[in-house]
């Protein structure tokens, strides 16, 4: 590790059009864009380059001890030859930024 960024994430959530934009590094090379409902965790990931759905999260509702405990379980779809390890990690990120705007 040189402690240098994997990747910088900018959010703008209270707009019309919600959308975490995902940068390489700490440049201004745009990756990706995160779009969708970010309360309710269901988004998807779309290539900055060829607007490709990349992968799709979603919170998993048939979660019982979600109900009961506040426990959160997600499903993530990944696209095939896209890096499902730095999706989860993002669906981290996205959790974390979710809970800290809601005083969690």
């Amino acid at each position: 590790m040189d402690g240098k960024p994997l990747v910088t994430c900018q959010a703008k959530i209270m707009t019309l059009k919600p959308q975490v934009k995902v940068f390489k590094g700490d440049s201004k090379d745009l990756m990706l864009r995160l779009e969708g409902n970010f309360t309710g965790r269901n988004f998807k990931f779309v290539d900055a380059t060829t607007n490709a759905n990349l992968a799709f999260s979603h919170e998993k509702h048939s979660n019982i001890s979600g109900i009961m405990f506040g426990s959160d379980e997600y499903v993530i779809e990944v696209a095939p030859h896209v890096d499902s390890a730095l999706m989860m990690a993002l669906v981290m990120v996205m959790d974390t930024m979710q809970d800290n705007n809601h005083g969690k």
